[in-house]
C-alpha cells in the first residue's frame, strides 16, 4: 500500500528501478522491444501514448506524438478505490466512510467558530456513528451507501455473512479493517471480469527491485482470515491475496484529502495505465487526483515532451524537495527500488547543487558525493579535490535537518539558522531551503509578520525579505522541478502573495503621505539575479519619484495578477481551492483599479503634498492617458475573475 499521502510509491516493471531518462529515445525507437497493449493502436493518430515494453525497461509509456505543455496525457478511473486510514485520527469509533473515504470524525471544540452561519451541524458524532442500512459498516449518509464503491462490494459479502462492525476479535485494528476491504474490493473483479483480473490486474507489477516489502502479508493474511474466512474460501487463494496486497503496495496511489489544513480523508486507489508510467525526479508530466467520488487520476504535460520520448511522473512530489541522498533512502525503503533518472545520476543535481556542502578543507569549494545513488560513496570537493566520507557527510546533514525541524514555528530562530546553515551549505542545499519554506510557511499564516517594523522603511524591507525568499526557492525549483510543477505553483503563490503585501502597503502609504512614498521605497524592485537581495534606499525628489513609483506599481500590479493567473490555471496542484484565489485576485484588482486608472498629475487627489499645478503635472507622461497596456492589464484582472 501506498504510504505516503497524495503519493505513490512504486519501482518500475521487471527490474523495478526509477527508468534512467538518458535511454529515452532508445525506448521509444526500438520497434522490435515494444509491445503495445491491448487498447493501444498503432495506426491511431488520435494516441497520445503507447504502452512499450522491453528486455531493459519492462512495461512502459512513451508518447506516441508531440505533446505540448499542460496537454492532457491521461484521465483513468480506478478499478478500485478504497479509504485507507493514514491518520492516527482515523478509528473504529470515527473512521473513515467506505463510500466517499472522508473522515467519519465528530465535532471537535473548535468546530462551532469554523462553521458558517445557518450550516448545519456536522453528523455524525462521536458513539453515534452513522452507519449503512443494508451491512451497518460506516458510511457517512445514504448517499454514501450508493456510492458503487461501498454497494457493489463488501456491503453485499457483509449482509450475507453478517459481519459486524467494528469486527470482532483483539487482534483486529483500523489498518487490518482497511486491508480487507481492500482485498475484497480487488478480489470481486475476478468474480465480475475474469479477462480483467488476467489479462491487467495479475500483470502490473508485484514485486520491488530490491525484494522488500513494508509488512508480512502472511500475518495480515491470517488475522483477517480468523474474523472473515469467506476471503480465501470464496473469493481468492492464499497466493491470489498475496499477489494482490503486493499489486496495491507497489502501484495504488494515494488522495489525501484536507479542510483547511487538517486531515479529512484518504483514498487509495489502483489504476491500469497509470500504474505503468516511470518515475523520475525532474518529470515531464504532473498528476492530480480529483476529490469527487470518482477519484480519477488527470496526468498532464508539464514541459514540451517528444514523440517517442519516456513519459514520466513523480511518485511523490514531497520527495522532489529532498537532496538525493535523502530521495534515495526513502526510495529503498518505502518504495524497494533503487532511482536512476538522470537527477538522481547526476552529482549537481543538474547543477542546482541541493546537496553540494562546504569543504573543510579548502573553506571554498563543496562537496559532492562521486556515486550519488550509492550510500557508502566519497564525496570530493570540486575546488582542492579532498575526499570525505560519505558518513561524515550525512552525518552533518543529519544533525541539521533535526535542528531545522526544532527551529519549525519560530520565525527568529528559523532565520538564525537559515544564516549559520548557509557557512556550512550551498546557497542552494536542500536544508536552506526547506528553512526558506519553514519561514514562508509561517509568513503565510501569521499576516503580522508582513507588516513588521517600526518605521515604514523597516515594513518595506521586511515585505521584501520575504519576496526575496521566494525568489530564491523559486529560482532552485525551477531546476528541481521545472515547468508546471506543485512546488513551483507553490511557490508562484507565495511569490504572489509576498510581493501583494508590499504593493498593499505602498498603496497605503501613498494614500496617506503620498510625496513621503520616494524615501521609504527601496531601488530593487525584485532581488538581484544571485537572489542576495540588494537593496538601497532612493533619494528622488518627491514628485519626481512619485511618478515614477505609479508607474512601477502599475507594473509590480500586472506581474503579480499574471503569477495569480498562472496558480489559478494550476489550481489542482495548488494548496488553496479556486474561491480563495478568486478572492485574492478581487482584491489585487479593487486595490489597484484607482492606481492603474489615475495619470501622475493626479496624485493630489490621493491624499494632498506634491502639488497640481503645471510645472508639477508633468512627471513621465504628463497629461497623456493611461496606455493601451494599462487598460489591458485591469481587462485581464477582470478575465480571471470571471
Amino acid at each position: 500500500m501506498s504510504l505516503e499521502s497524495g503519493s505513490k510509491i512504486n519501482g518500475d516493471e521487471d527490474e523495478g528501478e526509477a527508468v534512467v531518462e538518458e535511454e529515452e529515445e532508445d525506448a521509444g525507437k526500438n520497434d522490435e522491444e515494444e509491445k503495445e497493449g491491448e487498447d493501444i493502436d498503432d495506426d491511431d493518430e488520435d494516441e497520445v501514448f503507447l504502452i512499450a515494453e522491453n528486455n531493459q525497461f519492462g512495461r512502459h509509456v512513451i508518447s506516441a506524438c508531440d505533446i505540448q505543455s499542460k496537454g492532457l496525457i491521461l484521465d483513468e478511473v480506478p478499478v478500485m478505490v478504497a479509504p485507507w486510514p493514514i491518520d492516527d485520527m482515523v478509528t473504529f469509533e470515527e473512521p473513515l466512510c467506505l463510500g466517499c473515504c472522508r473522515h467519519m470524525k465528530g465535532p471537535r471544540d473548535d468546530d462551532d467558530d469554523n462553521q458558517e452561519e445557518g450550516e448545519e451541524k456536522r453528523i455524525p458524532i462521536i458513539g453515534n456513528t452513522y452507519r449503512c442500512s443494508k451491512c451497518g459498516w460506516p458510511v457517512c449518509s445514504e448517499c454514501c451507501e450508493e456510492i458503487s464503491h461501498h454497494k457493489e462490494n463488501e456491503c453485499q459479502l457483509f449482509q450475507e455473512h453478517q459481519l459486524p462492525y467494528p469486527p470482532p476479535g483483539d487482534h483486529m485494528n483500523i489498518v487490518t479493517s482497511s486491508v480487507m476491504i481492500q482485498l475484497i474490493r480487488c478480489l470481486l473483479i475476478k468474480r465480475r471480469d475474469l479477462t480483467l483480473w488476467r489479462d491487467s490486474i495479475l500483470r502490473l507489477q508485484n514485486r520491488t527491485a530490491l525484494g522488500t516489502q513494508p509488512w508480512n502479508f502472511d500475518l495480515l493474511l491470517d488475522d483477517i482470515q480468523l474474523i472473515f474466512p469467506v476471503l480465501e474460501d470464496e473469493l481468492g487463494t492464499r497466493n491470489e491475496c498475496r499477489i494482490v496486497l503486493s499489486v496495491i503496495n507497489i502501484n495504488a496511489f494515494s488522495n489525501t484529502f484536507n479542510d483547511n489544513s487538517e486531515f479529512s480523508g484518504c483514498a487509495i486507489c489502483l489504476f491500469l495505465e497509470a500504474s505503468m508510467i516511470s518515475h523520475s525526479c525532474t518529470p515531464n508530466c504532473w498528476w492530480t487526483l480529483t476529490e469527487d467520488n470518482s477519484h480519477r487520476i488527470v496526468i498532464k504535460a508539464s514541459e514540451p515532451i517528444s514523440k517517442g520520448q519516456l513519459i514520466t511522473v513523480c511518485y511523490s512530489s514531497q520527495y522532489s524537495v529532498f537532496g538525493t541522498g535523502k530521495r534515495q533512502e526513502v526510495f529503498r525503503n518505502v518504495g524497494g527500488f533503487t532511482c536512476k533518472c538522470k537527477r538522481c545520476l547526476d552529482p549537481s543535481e543538474l547543477d542546482s547543487n541541493v546537496s553540494a556542502v562546504l569543504c573543510e578543507n579548502c573553506m571554498i569549494g563543496h562537496r559532492l558525493p562521486l556515486v550519488p545513488t550509492e550510500p557508502e560513496s566519497k564525496w570530493r570537493c570540486g575546488r582542492c579535490g579532498h575526499l570525505e566520507s560519505g558518513e561524515i557527510v550525512e552525518g552533518l546533514v543529519k544533525a541539521l535537518e533535526d535542528r531545522l525541524s526544532s527551529c519549525v514555528g519560530n520565525v527568529p530562530l528559523l532565520v538564525r539558522f537559515l544564516e549559520n546553515s548557509k557557512q556550512l551549505l550551498h546557497n542552494n542545499h536542500w536544508i536552506v531551503t526547506q528553512a526558506e519554506d519553514a519561514i514562508m510557511r509561517e509568513w503565510a499564516t501569521e499576516p503580522e509578520l508582513r507588516y513588521k517594523g517600526g518605521t515604514p522603511q523597516e515594513v518595506v524591507l521586511s515585505c521584501e525579505y520575504f519576496v526575496s525568499i521566494c525568489f530564491h526557492v523559486l529560482s532552485v525549483r525551477n531546476v528541481t522541478s521545472p515547468g508546471l510543477s506543485f512546488h513551483r505553483v507553490r511557490y508562484l503563490l507565495f511569490f504572489a502573495r509576498a510581493r501583494l503585501a508590499r504593493l498593499e502597503f505602498l498603496v497605503s502609504i501613498m494614500e496617506e503621505r503620498p510625496t513621503s512614498l520616494g524615501r521609504i521605497t527601496t531601488a530593487s524592485r525584485l532581488p538581484d539575479k544571485k537572489g542576495t537581495g540588494d537593496f538601497g534606499f532612493r533619494n528622488q525628489k518627491n514628485t519626481q519619484e512619485l511618478d515614477s513609483e505609479i508607474l512601477n506599481m502599475r507594473t509590480e500590479y500586472q506581474e503579480i495578477l499574471q503569477l495569480y493567473h498562472d496558480v489559478l490555471e494550476f489550481r489542482e496542484m495548488s494548496s488553496v481551492g479556486d474561491d480563495e484565489l478568486r478572492c485574492e485576485i478581487e482584491h489585487l484588482i479593487q486595490l489597484m483599479t484607482p492606481i492603474v486608472q489615475m495619470e501622475p498629475h493626479h496624485r493630489a487627489l490621493l491624499g494632498g503634498g506634491g502639488g497640481t499645478n503645471d510645472k508639477d503635472r508633468g512627471g513621465v507622461h504628463g497629461d497623456k492617458n493611461v496606455t493601451d497596456d494599462e487598460s489591458n492589464t485591469d481587462n485581464l484582472g477582470m478575465c480571471m475573475i470571471a
